[in-house]
């Protein structure tokens, strides 16, 4: 639906502390703090997936913990992402996974063909949502794939890509869409909407 090629998501599994009463206003716990003797670690969990947008099958998915202190003040309320969440050690440590995680959902999907859906069809020209923004560039040559939906054993929808071993110029590049031609006129190859082209 929204029309890209990759979908990453991730679900927080905990952001509890380890000990919550060392975060308690009694005596002993305030007492505790300001020795420096109370767990004030707080742990961060997430699960993170990449999907293809095209067939929603899950590319990659791993999980990612870490534990870090945290030295606000008991009670008080600090906003996810903040200046003084960031400054706090748990949030310098968030901070630094994310970009962590970026790196790694970078390799992933640098390993991965590139891939477009056909917008519209009219004989040997085709046109296609993907433009300069994501890279393609005039003369580029992309593999034609039809696409066919099917449902495995547990109805799950699933897409068959089938080379048609035709292959697509690319002619005119706009920022966010771009059109090619190809050598046979597409009612040929039964060529439609919603067709794939694919560069390996």
């Amino acid at each position: 639906n929204l029309g890209v090629q990759f979908v990453v998501s991730g679900v927080i599994r905990d952001m509890g502390v380890e000990n919550p009463s060392s975060f308690s206003n009694s005596y002993w716990a305030r007492l505790k703090r300001f020795g420096k003797k109370a767990n004030q670690n707080r742990k961060f969990s997430v699960d993170v997936f990449v999907h293809d947008g095209f067939s929603g099958s899950i590319i990659w998915q791993k999980d990612f913990s870490i534990v870090g202190k945290w030295n606000a003040r008991a009670q008080k309320k600090v906003s996810f992402g903040s200046a003084e969440f960031q400054q706090n050690e748990y949030g310098e440590k968030i901070s630094n996974l994310a970009g962590y995680i970026s790196r790694l959902v970078s390799e992933q999907l640098r390993c991965q063909p590139f891939m477009t859906r056909i917008s519209r069809v009219e004989g040997k020209v085709l046109h296609f949502s993907t433009g300069a923004n994501s890279g393609v560039r005039p003369g580029d040559k992309l593999s034609l794939y039809r696409t066919f939906n099917f449902y495995d054993a547990d109805m799950l929808k699933g897409v068959e890509l089938t080379n048609v071993k035709t292959v697509l110029t690319v002619s005119q590049v706009h920022p966010a869409f771009s059109t090619g031609r190809i050598s046979v006129d597409s009612g040929r190859l039964n060529i439609q909407e919603d067709d794939l082209l694919v560069a390996w």
